[in-house]
């Protein structure tokens, strides 16, 4: 039936011939589509929840091997640029893509008689993948359904979400969004954090003041935050900043000299040097792509 019914979204939108994201009548909720071979290339994932309907890949993210398909969903914990080391499309992958509400993960976990515990001490994976089970997919199907027409998506999608959400809670998979709903943690304190920065990185950002604001002594800020992003605060920084910069270029077509300083770079000359450092290639050759 998911089959199916993505096939009738795409024909809906008018999505049926391009690839990326698409809004849909839901806020948050996005159709999803990629087709294409990327080799090492480093790619910004946000925080959410890809669930995906028809289409099937292979390939490796930050060294780990990874098989996706039809009835399968992918949990993005937090912002994460992460290497895609090689993906090789089988068949075209379509889904439906949910960008993670903080405030509807928590109100669902408060409702919850029998909360599983978050461990405070417990890094978990940025990005973690499962399976669908009926529960899960039911769910996803009646989303679907619902997203083909506008007045059903207004009443009904709330409820449709909050379902979803509570069904992947109560997986292994979705252990890991516990870390979120418990400010206690580690993990949940610094995402915070990581997602505030988003929004700042035209400014001068101190992480001093970062280590602060997490309510963490700046060692130990510095420990949790390698421990979670395999890299130190100014260089995830970095990545972030030049990954934003990438897609502006990419996808909003936006000036260089714009997309530097929309990231935080005062000078163009040194955006190129780093930009170029870091991929392999000039921001310039992304005018080509």
């Amino acid at each position: 039936m998911k089959e199916k019914l993505i096939e009738a979204l795409f024909k809906k939108y008018d999505f049926e011939h391009e690839v990326g994201v698409k809004p849909t009548y839901i806020e948050k909720v996005k159709l999803l589509k990629s087709d294409h071979y990327e080799h090492g290339k480093e790619l910004l994932y946000n925080r959410g929840i890809f669930l995906i309907a028809s289409g099937q890949n292979r390939g490796i993210i930050d060294d780990e091997q990874v098989t996706l398909g039809s009835g399968q969903y992918v949990i993005i914990a937090t912002v994460h640029p992460a290497e895609c080391k090689t993906f090789l499309f089988d068949k075209v992958m379509k889904g439906v893509y949910i960008d993670l509400d903080l405030q509807r993960l928590q109100k669902i976990h408060s409702l919850m008689e029998k909360q599983p515990p978050a461990d405070p001490f417990k890094t978990p994976k940025n990005v973690v993948t499962g399976t669908m089970n009926e529960e899960i997919e039911s769910a996803f199907n009646r989303l679907m359904k619902i997203l083909l027409d506008p007045q059903e998506s207004k009443i009904l999608g709330d409820n449709v979400l909050d379902e979803l959400y509570y069904r992947i809670i109560n997986t292994s998979a979705g252990e890991h969004l516990l870390q979120l709903c418990c400010q206690l943690t580690h993990f949940s304190r610094i995402s915070t954090i990581v997602d505030e920065v988003q929004n700042e990185l035209d400014q001068e950002i101190n992480i001093d003041d970062l280590a602060q604001r997490a309510n963490m002594r700046k060692a130990n800020f510095h420990k949790k935050f390698k421990e979670i992003y395999n890299d130190s605060p100014i260089q995830y920084i970095k990545k972030i900043r030049l990954n934003k910069a990438r897609q502006y270029i990419m996808f909003d077509k936006m000036k260089i000299s714009d997309a530097a300083s929309r990231v935080g770079y005062e000078s163009p000359a040194q955006f190129s040097r780093e930009f170029k450092s870091h991929f392999g290639f000039p921001p310039s050759e992304l005018k080509n792509q």
